[in-house]
């Protein structure tokens, strides 16, 4: 429990950046598609979409080669810490996943929905992961916390997955009600 810990506080500071950005998306898209430039809309996501990926891939990697020395904050016990870096060489690893997976739910809450998202996520990332651990953990052969911990980054590949699945459907509706002129044009602001 120790290592769960020590290693879920490191975790923590590593889910701020995506859901920052996640943030500035819904912020930025919303702004852009008040204002009448779609164009942009499309620009953001693929700028936070990077920015997130580099920033997971950075931290995580970052996290897992200091995972001893940053657990050993917490506890000096070698247990501890080699059951504290299983987790960080899984989940910090792949928090990347994690952040693209916000910064969906960003673009999708930016372009107006917000319920679809909170779905997808509940389903994706709660209820996936309760199913895998009802079902699949349960299996001898995957009954250990190394398979409890990989349920975290397929169930944010799998979610991201739906989010995005949303996103394009969202954005196709949006082009077509453009295309029908039921959506504003952008309108030149004169100095």
């Amino acid at each position: 429990i120790a290592a769960q810990v020590a290693a879920r506080r490191f975790a923590e500071l590593f889910f701020i950046p995506g859901g920052a950005l996640g943030i500035a998306v819904a912020t930025y898209s919303s702004q852009n598609l008040g204002a009448g430039n779609y164009h942009r809309i499309r620009k953001i996501m693929i700028r936070a979409q990077l920015c997130v990926l580099a920033v997971g891939i950075l931290l995580g990697n970052a996290a897992t080669l200091c995972g001893h020395t940053l657990l050993s904050i917490y506890s000096r016990s070698p247990e501890v810490i080699e059951a504290g870096l299983v987790r960080l060489g899984i989940v910090s690893r792949t928090y990347a996943l994690c952040g693209m997976m916000d910064v969906m739910v960003g673009g999708l809450r930016g372009i107006g929905y917000s319920v679809t998202p909170m779905l997808v996520s509940l389903i994706g990332s709660c209820g996936l992961r309760l199913l895998m651990i009802a079902t699949i953990f349960q299996m001898p052969a995957f009954h250990s916390i190394q398979m409890l911990y990989w349920s975290y980054p397929i169930t944010w590949i799998l979610t991201f997955s739906a989010h995005l699945v949303c996103y394009l459907w969202a954005m196709k509706k949006l082009r077509r009600h453009l295309l029908n002129d039921e959506i504003p044009a952008a309108q030149e602001v004169s100095a």
